[in-house]
């Protein structure tokens, strides 16, 4: 249950930061998909953001799918890390994102761009762990 609950609030998050404004990637992607003044999405400046995430999201489930068999794992739960971790891939983007941000308005030597990643990167090691316990089933 613990992978569900933190990727209901990682997609919260990610809307969150599309509603304040911040640039990221998943706002990126929303923009392109809908927000475009445009009605064809080829002409706009995104349309390869959406097309690397699709190719990105892709590669993920076919590894994931082939890594469930191999491990003896269920269709299904290889199907949902795989989803789940292309969210997760996605959010990763706007940690990414938000990164860049604050190293573009404090400077990447300034004390707020470490303090950042120090934030950041402990919170992907804990998503990529959160994956590993829900393919070994032993998430609770």
């Amino acid at each position: 249950m613990k992978i569900y609950t933190i990727t209901v609030v990682l997609v919260g998050l990610m809307f969150m930061f599309n509603i304040f404004g911040i640039p990221t990637t998943s706002n990126k992607i929303i923009d392109s998909i809908g927000g475009t003044a445009s009605s064809d999405i080829t002409t706009s400046s995104l349309f390869g953001y959406v097309v690397v995430f699709l190719a990105a999201v892709g590669i993920i489930t076919v590894a994931g799918i082939m890594i469930g068999q191999y491990a003896a794992q269920a269709a299904f739960t290889a199907a949902v890390a795989t989803f789940i971790g292309s969210i997760y891939l996605l959010f990763s983007a706007d940690l990414y994102s938000i990164v860049k941000l604050v190293g573009f308005y404090s400077g990447v030597t300034s004390w707020q761009y470490y303090i950042t990643w120090a934030l950041i990167v402990p919170l992907i090691a804990g998503m990529v762990i959160v994956v590993v316990q829900f393919v070994q089933g032993s998430d609770s």
